[in-house]
């Protein structure tokens, strides 16, 4: 049988795609069953009789339960004799591979009353890789405990999109997030906000790239402007505070700031000249 193993139906790595209709399963689980049952009674006559003809008869019966991405992997794997199980309960059921407690172990699907279902590479039970999806929320990667964990990416129902690390299901490490806007922040996460450095890209033309703490500009960085105005220098609780360099079309200001505005030492300068001194504070 191992010829029969090659080529688009026996990739041994699972495909993280995501399907956007979940199978509503209990509705066709007992003509399922028969179908199974009744296929099961005609392999033996089907293996002596056309290896092809076998492989086009599981395939038909995989796309029964939905397996438009899996069916491949499932397919190699029913001809290498694994163990392909249906396993059903009241508010969930389960199609792919078992260890010996029949928990889904290998690669399988849940589905659950709810709509809800859970597709990809199950370890005794749990979810180590794949999809999660739930109340139109798609999580994709790494799993631990039910929770992301690893790399992976999410979907929420806003259309929120992240795509990076997570710990215990909180973005955290690398990553970059798209909102429902249009706005992006890539960069370090932590305890699911920007912490370090990390830059912002506006759907409205404003730049930031720079210190990140907790979500907002914190530390050195350089902020510019749709108009072309230009700020570097530090920042607090994500307004310019303490030395910065704004500059713009007529001129520039070197100085320090206090919650976003002018405040303290600092000169005009026009044409790399300086016109005035400052001491004081803007209103």
């Amino acid at each position: 049988m191992g010829n029969q193993c090659k080529g688009q139906y026996c990739d041994n790595e699972y495909r993280e795609e995501v399907s956007h209709t979940p199978l509503d399963i209990f509705n066709k689980i007992v003509k399922i069953q028969a179908i199974i049952r009744g296929f099961l009674s005609r392999r033996q006559k089907l293996i002596l009789k056309n290896n092809k003809q076998l492989l086009i008869e599981e395939r038909r019966i995989l796309k029964k339960f939905g397996f438009h991405k899996l069916e491949h992997i499932l397919t190699c794997r029913i001809l290498r004799k694994k163990n392909i199980k249906i396993l059903v309960q009241d508010t969930q059921a389960y199609v792919g591979e078992t260890n010996s407690q029949n928990q889904p172990h290998g690669i399988g699907r849940i589905v659950y009353s709810n709509n809800s279902y859970k597709e990809g590479e199950f370890q005794n039970g749990e979810l180590r890789k794949g999809i999660y999806y739930f109340n139109d929320v798609i999580l994709q990667g790494q799993f631990q405990n039910n929770l992301l964990h690893g790399r992976g990416r999410t979907k929420l129902k806003d259309g929120t999109i992240y795509e990076g690390g997570f710990e215990r299901g909180i973005r955290s490490g690398y990553g970059k997030l798209t909102d429902t806007n249009g706005n992006i922040f890539e960069g370090q996460f932590k305890n699911g906000l920007l912490n370090g450095d990390g830059e912002f890209v506006g759907k409205d033309g404003r730049y930031y790239n720079g210190e990140w703490l907790n979500g907002k500009y914190h530390g050195r960085g350089e902020l510019l402007f749709p108009d072309g105005q230009k700020y570097v220098g530090e920042f607090e609780n994500h307004r310019r505070h303490g030395f910065g360099q704004q500059i713009t079309q007529h001129g520039q200001y070197i100085g320090t700031w206090k919650n976003g505005k002018q405040c303290g030492e600092g000169q005009l300068l026009f044409n790399g000249q300086q016109i005035k001194c400052i001491n004081g504070c803007y209103k």
